[in-house]
């Protein structure tokens, strides 16, 4: 059976459901990419493999997971999350080869390569990894091939493992055809050209990650490879199509002066048309897209709108949860307890909701997200002085009123002020994080989603 799953294709997906069912004991896993989509898969497949004793390392050339969209300190934090749920992070590695074999290929024997070895700051504590019999006998056969990694970081190293995705969300639109037909190319972003009705010449329009629109509420153009964004701007663009030009206007009979069909006032102006009950106006297309990312061991629901990325200057607003004082504990209201709380025992059982001084110690596995200080909050993204995207951290009934700001309320008028824009809680009640921007020359993004595909054959 195939030990590369490229995650191209539903049945990809389907197969993560049961690979841990057709790797024998003891195997080791991999993923490679630090975005959304291999976090994702990374923690899903760590808790498949806790079950049976499986390694699972996730593989990305930044420092921390999510590194590119989200600010450092929550790009750490998720990292050390990340961990003690059983993910081996191996950061600031850059896989160059990646094949298939069906021998036990020893790094030892290379001298161009040195053995395999995961991060320093790996240590799983014995809470993390959960191992316990086989008790059903697998139904899928076992896979008994090989998947060697060739990594270039600190130095050069070659995996020998039971099993690897990948996980690149990035996308290339394929233009030479609409390039070809004499349509406009962007440069910068790789789509088709269109204006803000998704129209990229007279009756012919472009949709989903082939677009690149104008948006007046970012105040530059985009290219976005999204779902949410391609369902709503196939809908805008389908919806303006059939009121192109073509169809918007459609003749009636001449008036002869009869009374069923009078003369118009000015008999000597231009013959007259109507829509014939046709929409007559097209639709711009103001959809700000979104997508989450869940990560239920976790208990993290992270949704995004706009434009992230961790190289523009951010404000990140979260709940501390560092109260001291018995007259916060006594004031905060039973509302603001979060969801991911409930779920847990030992903290839906305190009174104030708060986490206890017992934090700074080890917490067991079913407890770690309630340690975190990053547990409900959001974070703002900003260019010249505009906020250009945000992040919800555990706010889904947020999501209208990020929207509105994006939309109506964009000025950034410095971190206090920003701090108010989406309510979360008293202003004493938050602690807010503000990162200036990087130098952007130093690392420039080619695309809004910036590169994730790590692999290079």
């Amino acid at each position: 059976a195939d030990v590369i799953n490229t995650l191209m294709k539903r049945r990809d997906f389907e197969d993560l459901e049961v690979v841990t069912d057709s790797l024998p004991e003891g195997s080791e896993l991999a993923v490679v990419g630090g975005g959304f989509l291999g976090t994702e898969v990374a923690l899903a497949l760590s808790k498949r493999a806790r079950k049976r004793g499986f390694k699972v390392y996730q593989i990305y050339a930044e420092k921390a997971p999510l590194y590119q969209y989200l600010p450092e300190y929550l790009s750490i934090d998720l990292k050390e999350r990340l961990r003690r749920h059983g993910v081996l992070a191996i950061p600031e590695r850059l896989v160059t080869d990646l094949k298939t074999t069906d021998t036990n290929y020893d790094a030892e024997d290379d001298d161009d390569f040195e053995p395999f070895v995961s991060d320093k700051d790996n240590t799983v504590n014995d809470d993390a990894v959960v191992t316990s019999p086989v008790d059903v006998i697998p139904a899928q056969p076992i896979r008994t091939g090989r998947a060697l990694v060739n990594l270039v970081g600190p130095k050069r190293e070659r995996a020998n493992l039971n099993y690897v995705c990948i996980a690149s969300t990035h996308i290339i639109p394929d233009v030479a055809s609409a390039a070809a037909a004499g349509l406009e190319i962007d440069s910068r972003n790789g789509g088709i050209i269109t204006n803000d009705q998704l129209e990229a010449a007279n009756g012919i329009y472009a949709a989903g990650s082939l677009a690149s629109y104008y948006d007046k509420a970012m105040g530059r153009r985009r290219r976005v490879n999204r779902y949410d964004h391609s369902v709503n701007s196939g809908l805008t663009a389908g919806t303006n199509m059939v009121t192109s030009n073509a169809a918007r206007f459609v003749p009636v009979p001449w008036r002869d002066g009869t009374a069923d069909n009078p003369l118009p006032p000015n008999p000597t102006a231009p013959p007259v048309f109507d829509s014939g009950g046709l929409l007559t106006e097209q639709k711009t297309y103001t959809h700000q897209p979104t997508f989450r990312c869940f990560l239920p061991e976790l208990k993290v629901m992270c949704e995004v709108i706009g434009e992230i990325s961790s190289d523009l200057e951010t404000v990140g607003v979260f709940i501390d949860k560092s109260h001291k004082t018995s007259a916060k504990k006594k004031t905060l209201p039973k509302a603001i307890v979060e969801w991911d709380q409930i779920s847990s025992p030992e903290v839906s059982g305190q009174d104030d909701g708060l986490s206890s001084s017992s934090e700074a110690s080890v917490a067991p596995l079913s407890d770690v997200s309630t340690t975190s200080p990053y547990r409900r909050g959001c974070v703002y993204y900003v260019r010249r002085n505009r906020i250009v995207g945000i992040v919800l951290w555990n706010m889904s009934d947020q999501i209208e009123r990020a929207r509105d700001v994006l939309a109506h309320s964009h000025t950034f008028g410095g971190a206090n002020t920003v701090a108010r824009k989406i309510p979360i809680a008293p202003d004493d009640w938050l602690t807010i994080k503000h990162v200036p921007a990087k130098d952007n020359e130093a690392r420039p993004l080619i695309t809004e989603d910036a590169l994730e595909s790590l692999v290079y054959f």
